[in-house]
């Protein structure tokens, strides 16, 4: 288990992770169910995704949510194809 002062990974997966990354971005969008997420086998949280993507994307751009998120989370998924 990594110690939660090195916690790394998304927000969403309560995990200890606090910086967005895509699979927030991708919750916050929709494109990801949390409900549904890897068969229903982990939960994610929409409600801890929003806060990350709020806090350290869209509010140091002085907008609600950003447009870059978007276009982020469409070229990783086109580099993992």
């Amino acid at each position: 288990m990594i110690p939660r002062r090195h916690a790394a990974g998304p927000a969403c997966d309560g995990f200890g992770g606090t910086e967005p990354t895509v699979t927030d971005a991708d919750v916050v969008l929709g494109y990801i169910n949390p409900e549904s997420y890897f068969g229903a086998r982990m939960a994610l949280s929409r409600a801890k995704a929003e806060p990350a993507i709020r806090d350290k994307i869209a509010r140091p751009l002085g907008t609600v949510k950003p447009p870059h998120i978007y276009k982020n989370s469409r070229v990783a998924v086109r580099g993992a194809a």
